[in-house]
C-alpha cells in the first residue's frame, strides 16, 4: 500500500541528545497506536501535504507507472477518505498523547525549511540545528533544476526523484500544472481535508508566504 501521508518515527535520547530518525512508507494507523506510542521513547510526526501537490507529483510518468496500480494512489474520492481517517486517527492519538505526536505541512517547511527544521529538532530534543543538515537545506531547498543540471540523458529520471528542489515553487507548482479536470474531482472530494489541514479551497492564492511556514494544528472536525 502507498499512503497519501508519510509518517515519521523518531527514538531519541535527551540526555545524550542523540536521534534515530526512521522515516516510513506506509504504516497501518492501528499499528501506530498499539504496537508503537506505547514505546515512551517514540515520537511521531505526522507528515502532510496538499492533495493537490502530491496528485500533480503522481502525474510524472516515473511515478504514475506504479501509482496507477494501487486505487487509494491515482482515485481522488478514495485517496481523501483515506486522508480524512488518518487525520481523525492523527486527533485522536494527539488527545491521547499531546506531547509525542505532531504534525508537519509540507509547505510549511517548504516555504520556511529553516526555521522549521530548527523547531523540529527542538522539538525531539535537540536544541541546535547540526551544522551538516543547516548545510543540506541550504543546498537542496534552492536549487535550480534546469536541464543542464541534470545528468546527460537522465532529465526525466532525475527530476522526478532527485533530492534537490527549489522547495518552495516544488510545493506550489500544481497551480500551474495541475489539469483542470483532475483539479475539479480533488476540489469535489477533498473540501474537508482542505478545512481540516487549514489549506484554502481557492486555487488560485498566491499569498503563500502569509498562508504556510507557521506552526498549526488541525481543526479535527471530520
Amino acid at each position: 500500500m502507498v499512503p497519501q501521508t508519510g509518517i515519521t518515527l523518531i527514538r531519541h535520547s535527551r540526555k545524550f541528545t542523540a536521534a534515530l530518525i526512521i522515516g516510513i512508507i506506509a504504516l497501518e494507523r492501528n499499528l501506530v497506536s498499539e504496537k508503537i506510542l506505547h514505546l515512551p521513547i517514540v515520537l511521531i510526526i505526522y507528515y502532510v501535504r496538499d492533495p493537490r501537490g502530491v496528485f500533480n507529483s503522481r502525474q510524472k510518468k516515473e511515478i504514475a507507472i506504479w501509482c496507477r496500480r494501487i486505487p487509494t494512489c491515482y482515485d481522488p474520492e478514495m485517496f481523501c477518505e483515506q486522508v480524512k481517517a488518518d487525520i481523525e486517527s492523527y486527533c485522536k492519538l494527539k488527545e491521547k498523547y499531546p506531547d509525542r505526536i505532531t504534525i508537519l505541512r509540507y509547505e510549511d517547511i517548504s516555504v520556511n525549511p529553516l526555521e522549521n527544521s530548527r523547531k523540529i529538532y527542538s522539538w525531539i530534543g535537540i536544541e541546535k540545528l547540526p551544522n551538516e543538515v543547516e548545510d543540506f537545506i541550504k543546498t537542496h531547498t534552492n536549487a535550480s533544476l534546469d536541464k543542464e543540471s541534470r545528468p546527460r540523458g537522465q532529465e526525466k529520471l532525475a527530476l522526478a526523484y532527485t533530492t534537490k528542489r527549489n522547495s518552495k515553487e516544488t510545493a506550489f507548482a500544481w497551480q500551474k500544472q495541475l489539469p483542470i479536470g483532475l483539479l475539479e474531482e480533488l476540489q469535489a472530494h477533498c473540501k474537508d481535508v482542505y478545512q481540516n489541514l487549514n489549506y484554502p479551497e481557492e486555487w488560485t492564492f498566491s499569498n503563500h508566504d502569509a498562508i504556510f511556514g507557521n506552526e498549526f494544528e488541525p481543526s479535527c472536525r471530520l
